[in-house]
């Protein structure tokens, strides 16, 4: 929230804030005790038609899921911005082509060597998911939050174990005997 907004937007985000105010403690209802998590999405003044004319309502709706769904994503309090939409759009065509790369396993695996400081030798490797889209290389940081916020993250999770193992199966085979190295593999909490 800046001090460049409008000031009936800065009104509108003060009342949004006391509003998440009213539900940061749980209440009780009897024996029980309530917890009730609150997220504020609202439309900038400017994006309001002007007296006389008809408001595009699907528009504005439109504008406050924008809007709705950043608040859950940051502090519970967002107003939509023209280019929110220009991101969303970015995200979900990441999240339609990190599905298509889920199911057809072209999410490829960098190991990095794990190394004992004492012996200086290589005890294991971690396995690291890693995704070209295009020409691009997209950065875990980009797409793991995508995948966990889609629900993908239980298939890409599937995904990165099954090659780990394959792989580190493929190194007993080649070395026709169970090698000495351990294989880690980063999993959601999710």
């Amino acid at each position: 929230l800046g001090t460049t907004r409008p000031a009936s937007e800065d009104g509108a985000a003060s009342l949004a804030r006391r509003v998440r105010a009213v539900f940061e403690n749980p209440f009780r209802i009897g024996e029980l005790m309530i917890n009730v998590d609150c997220a504020v999405g609202g439309i900038a003044a400017l994006t309001i038609p002007s007296e006389g004319e008809e408001p595009d309502t699907p528009e504005i709706v439109r504008q406050a899921q924008i809007a709705l769904k950043q608040a859950k994503r940051s502090a519970g309090v967002a107003f939509y911005e023209p280019l929110s939409l220009v991101r969303l759009h970015q995200r979900f065509d990441l999240e339609t082509a990190l599905r298509a790369a889920i199911e057809s396993e072209t999410i490829d695996l960098a190991f990095q060597p794990l190394v004992n400081m004492k012996s200086r030798r290589i005890t294991g490797f971690e396995a690291l998911a890693r995704w070209k889209h295009g020409t691009a290389l997209v950065s875990p940081g980009e797409f793991v939050p995508i995948a966990e916020d889609s629900g993908l993250i239980l298939p890409l999770g599937r995904l990165v174990l099954r090659k780990a193992l394959h792989t580190l199966a493929q190194w007993d085979k080649l070395a026709a005997t169970r090698v000495p190295l351990t294989m880690s593999v980063n999993v959601s909490p999710i």
